[in-house]
């Protein structure tokens, strides 16, 4: 069986404050890398605002106005080849938990599958009893990261319809999303625990559905490796 632990460490302070539930100041989502090879490279401003580290090119500088119209506007600027959130006056909206996309595709070859992987750039499928570390914010939030890659396409879509139940100790949080494909696979995604587990290892059942190609269910081990305050 694979154990996957990532490293809590590789995130940043910026990330950390993203992830409270309300963020102090301009969120950051730090070591995102793209799928292999770097696909769908960003060279003009995406629909919807990019995951800070997610792949760009050029000279690129891009408001979203997730929290109203003008002056309150998050803005996007490329950097080195990454996407870096430059300034936010959206303060106290919650943290950004997927890159998102406006059309999804819903119908596919009877061929087309999907696989559920750890937050990793080709990463193998997750296993039933694979080890996951969560990520926790300052002011308790717990999640689950995960991607879904899509398998089996000749050409693969932008966008698919996503949701998501994350059940544990007979609880349950639910999500619903349209996801951003970069060659078939999404960026990071986050998934919100129903409640806040105590430091250690737990069971949870991830179950992921996307509109047209079926749903999966997977047992995971949890580790929460630092206090929470709540879940979803």
């Amino acid at each position: 069986m694979l154990v996957t632990r990532p490293a809590l460490a590789s995130l940043t302070a910026s990330l950390v404050l993203a992830l409270s539930g309300c963020p102090n100041g301009p969120a950051s989502d730090a070591g995102i890398d793209a799928p292999p090879e770097r696909c769908d490279v960003d060279t003009a401003c995406p629909e919807e605002a990019p995951l800070s580290g997610g792949p760009c090119m050029g000279t690129l500088s891009c408001p979203y106005y997730t929290c109203g119209g003008p002056p309150f506007a998050d803005t996007y600027v490329c950097n080195a080849g990454q996407w870096m959130l430059e300034s936010s006056m959206c303060i106290g909206q919650p943290p950004a938990l997927a890159e998102l996309c406006r059309t999804p595709t819903t119908s596919f070859d009877a061929s087309a599958r999907f696989v559920v992987t750890p937050d990793a750039a080709g990463a193998a499928p997750f296993t039933d009893g694979q080890h996951v570390e969560l990520v926790v914010g300052p002011q308790g939030g717990a999640m689950i990261p995960y991607r879904i890659r899509l398998e089996g396409l000749d050409e693969t879509p932008t966008c698919i319809h996503s949701s998501a139940t994350v059940t544990m100790e007979g609880m349950t949080a639910m999500g619903e999303k349209l996801l951003r494909l970069r060659c078939g696979s999404t960026l990071r995604v986050y998934e919100i625990l129903p409640t806040c587990p105590p430091m250690g290892d737990h069971m949870v059942t991830l179950d992921v559905t996307v509109e047209g190609l079926g749903s999966q269910s997977i047992s995971l081990v949890v580790t929460n490796p630092s206090p929470c305050l709540r879940g979803g």
